[in-house]
């Protein structure tokens, strides 16, 4: 989240020039709009609004878009789940006094669920990734904790493991192959890449049938 003091927002009277150039300078795609203070936010500036109907405006109020607010405890993976269902890119976070407390974008919210994101000449290293068909992709030294934080998923740690490769082995009693499909705590699973010593990567099915 991008704390209150470091958020650059616009007051709705702000002219369209003086807005263009506030813009421009803070390199921000998304800015927040608010009308007499902060804790008012009207609306959300997109910086391609802005430049492509700057000209055929009065009022900021005329681009804006409608503002999401979150509470500041909402769980990180259902604020993901949210803002992908809305194909939102900001939201506005509050606390229990409807004060605002800061703003999340997607791209942060991924980056904190998913793992860091990487552009095309980056190495990637993403330890869990959500399919289309609702199923899960997990590295196998992800943690149970990080796992159970995904809705419907709730693994049991035994024999003290923490990770789901151990969680895995402990109940085989062995490391699964490549391609094996097999049910731990009620989930099946498809290894998707395995060796001698670890799972690499997993496919885990909520519904508890492959797609």
């Amino acid at each position: 989240m991008i704390p209150r003091t470091n958020v650059l927002a616009l007051e709705l009277k702000t002219p369209i020039e003086e807005a263009r150039k506030i813009v421009i300078q803070s390199g921000f795609s998304r800015v927040p709009v608010y009308r007499g203070e902060i804790d008012q936010v009207v609306g959300i500036l997109y910086f391609k609004d802005l430049f492509l109907k700057g000209d055929k405006i009065n009022s900021l109020s005329e681009i804006i878009s409608k503002p999401m607010f979150v509470p500041e405890m909402k769980p990180a993976i259902s604020l993901f789940r949210e803002m992908r269902e809305k194909a939102a890119q900001v939201a506005v976070v509050v606390d229990e006094y409807a004060t605002v407390s800061g703003i999340v974008t997607f791209e942060d919210l991924v980056e904190e669920v998913v793992g860091e994101i990487h552009d095309e000449y980056d190495s990637l290293d993403v330890s869990i990734k959500f399919n289309d068909d609702g199923s899960v992709t997990v590295r196998g030294d992800v943690h149970l904790v990080d796992l159970n934080e995904i809705p419907e998923f709730d693994f049991c740690s035994v024999n003290g493991v923490t990770t789901i490769n151990g969680l895995i082995q402990s109940n085989l009693g062995r490391i699964p192959t490549t391609g094996e499909l097999f049910l731990v705590d009620g989930f099946k699973m498809r290894v998707i890449d395995s060796d001698e010593r670890k799972i690499e990567w997993l496919k885990i099915f909520k519904d508890q049938a492959e797609k």
